[in-house]
């Protein structure tokens, strides 16, 4: 199994120049609404993966397993098998929660990675408004 490292910081770094040579109107009417939109885009994205639940069907049986299930009937079911097809069960059963944790911190890395890009990008729209004003 591959183990999660610690994610770093990285700077964030682009092709753009914040200061462009564009023209002051271009700048206002092209540049600076893509800008926003990029950013709102972002949001929306980031927002939508935060409020969605992580599903994933489990391997260990068919379909996932339901919350309001006889646990009688599975206790009993579990009583018949045999100690090493109960092995095999537990283990895929720690293999299948090991995957979609795995699973779960990468897209919260994701996450993460997209937020403070949207946060990078809304701070460089507030600076460029501000240099507007004053210009």
């Amino acid at each position: 199994m591959k183990r999660i490292e610690k994610t770093r910081s990285e700077p964030f770094t682009s092709d753009s120049k914040p200061d462009s040579d564009a023209p002051l109107w271009l700048q206002e009417q092209v540049y600076m609404p893509k800008r926003q939109r990029t950013i709102d885009l972002v949001k929306r994205s980031v927002n939508a993966l935060l409020a969605k639940p992580l599903t994933v069907a489990s391997p260990v049986s068919p379909g996932s397993v339901k919350s309001g299930r006889d646990e009688q009937r599975v206790r009993q079911r579990y009583l018949r098998m045999s100690k090493e097809a109960l092995v095999e069960r537990l283990i895929t059963a720690e293999r299948t929660v090991a995957e979609q944790r795995e699973r779960w911190l990468g897209q919260q890395d994701e996450v993460l990675t997209w937020r403070m890009r949207a946060e990078s990008a809304e701070a460089q729209v507030q600076s460029l408004r501000k240099k507007k004003e004053h210009s």
